[in-house]
């Protein structure tokens, strides 16, 4: 068994968060502060926490869902007029993937972000250093706020950019942050740690260390399974959220995802369509391969775990299969999805983006076709 874990981001869970971010800043010696933010409501967060931290600081905000590259080049360059000495991220996935990406390209001179894709002309390698960067998450599910990746658009693919020098300063977490979020965020944002995690423990990159966070991930979950069906958190509840997030991430890092997260990039980098929602999409036709094969002890010790999602399936490979089905009908993750149509060359061009980093570590090996007819299950000629 041969095996890495290495995490160095510092977890702050706080009801102080201005006095111990300032804290933290001070102890840093940090002076000017480049903050990122999303749309209307996690700018707004960004303000009041602008208004209560003592640095000089400079306010990017409208990162959308699925960032383009591009903008993450036009942060990086207006930083440099600026010279910051570290980055604060406020908001979900996108906003921490594009203040990761500025945190590489700030340093670089002359090459685009594709450069420095694990698949580009620099790589993993060129990324010599980087901004800090300090995530304030205000959703809890893919984990970047914890990660040492940013996955960003560029084209119409979704990409990465890796590295170790990536790993967040630090995370703070304020759950009072969420408070402004509609069920569908919560909903989709929670679903993403849960795949993640599932994916982890499906994995032929497996390991004690990844089963480890991935259980807890999924346990925590189905904690939040009736809160997230419900729309109404507690305290507790919006905890176990916001470990289950960072526990995905560190199963993704020990271990890796696999074919739903691999055939839903594509659906994501085209059509814009939410993280979460995009792997609702594909999730179910993927277990119905990639559950098989595993040993029926492994498939029933996640079944355990999803407790409270029901399913009167003996077969506990059927089973699993029938969870996540259920899982997100009652979370309405598909409900305002339509097929779409599209040419047969868009459909080819999505099956062969499909074979991406993340189909490495799936237990299964699909076929073209059989992905194709993933696919067209929401997209057709």
């Amino acid at each position: 068994m041969k095996f890495i874990y290495q995490n160095t981001t510092k977890l702050f869970f706080t009801n102080l968060l201005y006095d111990d971010l300032n804290s933290f800043i001070a102890s840093n010696d940090f002076h000017k502060a480049l903050i990122i933010s999303g749309g209307e409501a996690t700018t707004k967060i960004a303000n009041s926490i602008i208004s209560r931290i003592n640095v000089e600081h400079t306010l990017c905000s409208g990162v959308q869902s699925n960032p383009l590259s591009e903008l993450a080049e036009s942060i990086a360059q207006q930083a440099k007029h600026i010279q910051p000495d570290f980055i604060i991220t406020i908001g979900g996935g996108s906003v921490h993937d594009t203040g990761k990406a500025v945190a590489v390209l700030y340093y670089d001179n002359g090459n685009n972000a594709e450069a420095y894709t694990v698949n580009g002309s620099l790589s993993v390698p060129g990324i010599k250093k980087t901004l800090p960067v300090i995530t304030i998450p205000t959703v809890y599910g893919s984990g970047a706020e914890v990660s040492p990746a940013a996955l960003i658009r560029i084209g119409n693919e979704k990409r990465v950019i890796f590295s170790t020098l990536l790993h967040p300063l630090a995370c703070f977490i304020d759950t009072k942050l969420t408070r402004g979020l509609t069920k569908a965020e919560f909903a989709r944002s929670a679903f993403d740690s849960y795949i993640q995690a599932l994916e982890g423990m499906l994995s032929t990159s497996a390991n004690n260390i990844s089963d480890a966070f991935a259980r807890i991930s999924i346990e925590y979950f189905n904690d939040s399974l009736p809160s997230l069906q419900l729309g109404d958190f507690s305290e507790d509840i919006l905890e176990k959220l916001a470990i289950a997030s960072a526990f995905s991430s560190y199963v993704c890092s020990t271990a890796s995802v696999g074919a739903i997260h691999a055939i839903s990039d594509p659906i994501s980098g085209r059509f814009n369509v939410h993280h979460g929602t995009a792997l609702a999409m594909v999730a179910v036709d993927v277990l119905k391969k990639n559950v098989y094969t595993q040993a029926e002890k492994k498939i029933k010790s996640i079944d355990d775990m999803l407790s409270n999602a029901i399913s009167e399936h003996e077969n506990v490979y059927e089973k699993l299969i029938d969870k996540t089905f259920k899982i997100i009908t009652s979370l309405e993750l598909l409900k305002n999805v339509k097929k779409q149509h599209v040419t047969s060359e868009v459909i080819a061009c999505m099956v062969e983006e499909s074979f991406n980093g993340d189909m490495a570590g799936n237990p299964y090996e699909f076929s073209d076709n059989e992905i194709k007819t993933i696919i067209e299950n929401w997209y057709e000629d």
